[in-house]
């Protein structure tokens, strides 16, 4: 909504002072960037990453349950990279005083601060949920360990969800 409120404002003064005072494409930017960083351990924890389940399907159930660990390991040591060289820009950019190249001149690593604390809250966020699976597969308590793998039933989620709606109709 601020980005609009940004990009509407810098569309309006360009055509009435000739002028573009709210730099919107250099904050849209940086608050898109931020978003998705700061979004990515939401979107784990609440099962909403993008999952490839043509080989999920058809492997056995307990196949799956170590593939889903395997994949949870990875993007906590992707999460961990990007966190890891993330921050060392940010450290970097703040001791040399980097600054953006526009008008508005702003040191760089204040928004990339924000961007680095989200690549390394996906990287611990990916590694304790991989300690929880791991540990819930050896206690043998497989259900749970597929909830927290975000493994979910999308036709019964569906008659679910439907057979709600049709209740509270």
């Amino acid at each position: 909504m601020l980005t609009a409120l940004l990009v509407t404002g810098d569309v309006i003064a360009r055509n009435v002072f000739r002028d573009s005072p709210f730099h919107s494409f250099e904050f849209g930017s940086l608050l898109f960037a931020m978003a998705v960083a700061l979004g990515l351990p939401y979107a784990l924890l609440s099962g909403a990453n993008v999952r490839i389940d043509f080989l999920h399907r058809h492997v056995p159930p307990a196949v799956r349950r170590w593939l889903d660990f395997l994949a949870l390991l990875s993007v906590a040591w992707l999460g961990g990279l990007l966190g890891w060289f993330s921050t060392r820009l940010v450290l970097i950019n703040a001791s040399r005083n980097v600054r953006s190249g526009s008008d508005l001149n702003l040191p760089l690593a204040w928004p990339q601060s924000v961007w680095a604390a989200g690549f390394v809250i996906l990287g611990i966020t990916a590694l304790i949920l991989a300690w929880r699976h791991a540990t819930l597969l050896v206690q043998g308590r497989t259900e749970e360990a597929d909830r927290i793998a975000g493994v979910q039933d999308e036709a019964a989620e569906a008659i679910s969800d439907a057979a709600s709606i049709g209740r509270s109709a």
